[in-house]
């Protein structure tokens, strides 16, 4: 389950983060449609049948026809009442299920409910605030949920997390079931039953628990990269230090930029693997920020003590108070941010500084063998 709704988030904040660019537009497809549905806009309703997969970022989709295969979405509202021949794939606020879905669920939403007219060919995964299971499943069932309720046959077995749990007088579980957070009548279950303790640490170990870990993966990425490009570091820093404003200003256009261009790349088609391969670096140039962040705060720290920085016990002693001062509530998570935003201009400057530079050397290279 983890990787698929992990695929589903990804592909959810690549096409999310640059709705600025949506269109105020309405789709209605009232005549049989062969090929992919791509779709940005205020709502799309299928009134007739689709032969192919529907793609949409949309504030309601309306299923009134049969889709042969997929959907994926990102939406505030999806209404089912027509087959899908394939998958539901999507990130939602309210979904309502009153028909059948030949193969996947797979969801992320507030509410969600199935009703006894409908019914999943294979597995469902769920995540939700509420939702409420009427129709019968084929496959397996995973949720993790603050209520949810059963009223239906599940065929496969089940993973159930939630902070309660009803059961209807429908509900039946054949395969096996894992538990975590409640416990259910055994008279509904064929299977197994196994109940999954959960492990509850005090908040202030959890905190130092996850600082660490995301402390001890700053480390070792920092070292790697000061390993590996210790110019580029050391233009970076230079950069934050001589160039903070245009840094900062530099940092703002990338966050804003960037989505859209991969959004742009996405409606494209062909520019899909263009697009992901943006996003990557565009998440790997945040490490990167929050890395040269720490290391800037270890420089400073070494200066006020009068001593000569050295980028390695910077990036040690700069994570430490990376963390301190991002603790602080509110000002603390202002300034951890701004800094993060001056790295990360510095950082992309300082890629295109350095290509730049690679080219110079060359057309020089060239005109010495001229003159020669």
């Amino acid at each position: 389950m983890n990787s698929k709704v992990i695929l589903l988030i990804i592909t959810a904040i690549l096409i999310v983060s640059a709705a600025s660019a949506e269109s105020q537009r309405d789709l209605i497809i009232l005549e049989e449609e062969p090929n992919n549905v791509y779709f940005v806009g205020n709502s799309v309703t299928v009134n007739s049948s689709v032969f192919a997969d529907v793609y949409a970022v949309t504030g309601k989709i309306n299923v009134n026809s049969q889709i042969q295969n997929d959907i994926v979405a990102v939406a505030e509202r999806i209404n089912v009442n027509a087959p899908i021949g394939g998958s539901l794939r999507a990130i939602t606020s309210t979904t309502n299920i009153d028909s059948a879905i030949f193969r996947d669920l797979l969801i992320i939403t507030s509410d969600i409910e199935t009703t006894n007219q409908s019914r999943i060919g294979e597995n469902v995964y769920i995540i939700a605030n509420n939702a409420n299971l009427q129709g019968e499943i084929k496959g397996e069932l995973k949720v993790k949920a603050n209520t949810l309720t059963i009223n239906n046959v599940i065929h496969g077995d089940a993973y159930i997390e939630a902070s309660r749990l009803e059961l209807g007088p429908n509900a039946l579980i054949i395969g096996d079931v894992e538990l975590k957070g409640v416990t259910i009548d055994e008279a509904k279950v064929l299977g197994t039953i196994t109940i999954i303790e959960i492990e509850r640490a005090p908040r202030i170990i959890a905190l130092i628990m996850s600082y660490l870990s995301t402390g001890l993966l700053m480390l070792l990425t920092g070292l790697i990269l000061l390993f590996v490009a210790p110019r580029y570091t050391n233009s970076t820093l230079t950069r934050i230090n001589r160039n903070p404003f245009i840094s900062i200003l530099t940092g703002i256009l990338v966050i804003i930029l960037i989505p859209i261009i991969c959004f742009l790349l996405i409606l494209t088609i062909i520019g899909i693997p263009i697009a992901i391969l943006l996003f990557m670096a565009y998440i790997l140039l945040w490490l990167i920020a929050i890395i040269y962040t720490a290391i800037y705060l270890g420089n400073i720290l070494y200066r006020i003590l009068d001593g000569t920085p050295n980028h390695t016990i910077s990036l040690l002693v700069g994570t430490i108070l990376f963390f301190l001062i991002f603790s602080i509530p509110l000002i603390g998570k202002l300034i951890i941010l701004i800094m993060v935003l001056i790295s990360l201009g510095a950082a992309t400057l300082s890629v295109f500084s350095s290509k730049t530079s690679r080219r110079t050397k060359k057309v020089k290279k060239k005109a010495r063998k001229r003159i020669k």
